[in-house]
């Protein structure tokens, strides 16, 4: 505790100090510090595999730019493939084990470094290339005292985000590692339907992922000012020796006091029991509103955008079936938005205006295959030209190919409404926490 408080300290100041005591002093008193602890050792383990193999294929990305699509399309692959759809052969060749969750974290956790080690090297000005190259550096001491240096701030952005990567697959550690981190901690917690548990172990994997965050931000905005919030009293001298001391009262109080400072033996995860019982007493009492949400979500967005206005429309679900005249009345409507949308906005807004009334008159799962690979290609086409469109149009004719287009309807349709509520709910709050009248009623 005392060496991430005065890490915190020089990495943000007194306001993030006091906030990595509340944390860690937190993680002590809910009785998760051991657990805690076990998760940090496989992210420590992770990070620095996925840091060095990130630089590696980065400065790969950027001395051989002809190779750089292929290894954005595998990093992409590496972000956006389900964990579990590579942990199959990983678990077939080494078995379940913590080893096999340290492999998933470091893959899922290397795309974010990569990405920032060619965008901060390809940023390095062109005047601080010929200065080094005028100072007489070699190749070698051009790219290590020259370029490295310059892209440094922003391959610690790519650390910290790396870092974050790893924290995040602790849930999926725990399925296939099975060992005694906060990650299983979580999961058991889901299993058994315990409120108060999941609220307390899932606060730990938060609080942890918001330390590491502001902490690794912090030196790396420094980096890149050439100062942190805390240099003007805490300079680097302090810091080492405060460490240092650190260090030695630990190692003094493990070999001379080795049961002092023991953990709580009376952990806060044993008396949630009430808000369990109370959690239990809402769903009883407030079971009516629940189910009235439940179901006009399921029946006025999740179904109308899976099967559609004409899948819908039935006695059972709306209590009335679509008519001619009702058909005609909704095709006019959106005949309407799209010619104003011609009108105001061009032809592109119009088409999309047009695909989308179709798309929710039929629905994912009725809308015609040939039109959506096709209405996919031309929007590829659109934003990135040819390439992308080719393989947009490969991909959806490989999935379609596969036998895989009823499971991609599903998911494509629950993706859809996902966006637009992110979308919706998202944009009021920028206007509100960031519009000045808004922000200052608030």
């Amino acid at each position: 505790m005392l060496i991430v408080t005065v890490l915190s300290l020089k990495s943000g100041g007194v306001r993030l100090a006091a906030f990595a005591v509340a944390s860690l002093g937190y993680i002590v008193i809910a009785g998760y510090w051991p657990q805690s602890m076990n998760t940090l050792s496989l992210v420590f383990l992770a990070v620095p595999t996925a840091v060095g193999l990130g630089f590696t294929l980065g400065v790969l990305g950027y001395r051989f730019p002809s190779c750089r699509p292929i290894l954005l399309t595998v990093l992409d692959l590496m972000q956006t493939v389900p964990a579990f759809a590579y942990l199959i052969p990983l678990l077939l060749l080494f078995g379940f084990g913590p080893f096999v969750g340290l492999v998933a974290s470091a893959i899922y956790a290397t795309p974010p470094m990569v990405r920032n080690t060619i965008l901060g090297l390809d940023q390095v000005p062109n005047d601080v290339r010929e200065s080094g190259l005028m100072s007489g550096c070699t190749r070698r001491q051009q790219f290590w005292h020259v370029e490295v240096p310059s892209a440094m701030p922003q391959m610690l952005i790519g650390f910290n985000q790396t870092t974050m990567a790893a924290l995040s697959m602790v849930i999926i550690a725990a399925v296939i590692g099975g060992f005694a981190d906060i990650g299983w901690e979580v999961l058991s917690s889901m299993r058994k339907a315990n409120f108060g548990q999941s609220v307390l172990s899932g606060l730990v994997i938060a609080l942890l992922a918001i330390l590491i965050d502001r902490v690794t931000l912090g030196f790396a905005k420094g980096d890149a000012t050439g100062r942190t919030p805390s240099t003007t009293w805490m300079s680097w001298r302090r810091f080492i020796i405060i460490i240092v001391l650190g260090l030695i009262v630990t190692v003094t109080q493990r070999h001379f006091w080795p049961d002092a400072w023991a953990l709580p033996s009376a952990a806060l995860r044993q008396h949630v029991e009430i808000v369990n019982a109370s959690l239990m007493g809402i769903v009883r009492d407030y079971a009516w509103f629940f189910d009235g949400v439940r179901n006009i979500v399921l029946y006025s967005l999740l179904l109308p955008l899976r099967l559609g206005l004409v899948g819908v429309a039935m006695p059972a679900l709306w209590g009335f079936v679509l008519t001619p005249t009702m058909i005609l009345i909704y095709a006019l409507i959106w005949l309407m938005l799209a010619v104003s949308a011609m009108k105001f906005f061009g032809w592109r807004l119009a088409v999309a205006a047009c695909m989308s009334g179709l798309l929710l008159f039929q629905g994912f799962a009725g809308f015609p295959w040939p039109a959506l690979v096709l209405g996919f290609g031309l929007l590829a086409y659109r934003i990135a030209g040819i390439g992308l469109a080719c393989f947009a149009m490969l991909g959806f004719g490989f999935v379609f190919v596969s036998g895989l287009s009823v499971p991609l309807s599903q998911s494509m349709y629950l993706t859809t409404l996902a966006v637009i509520i992110c979308l919706t709910f998202g944009g009021l709050l920028e206007h509100v926490l960031f519009n000045p009248v808004h922000t200052l009623r608030l």
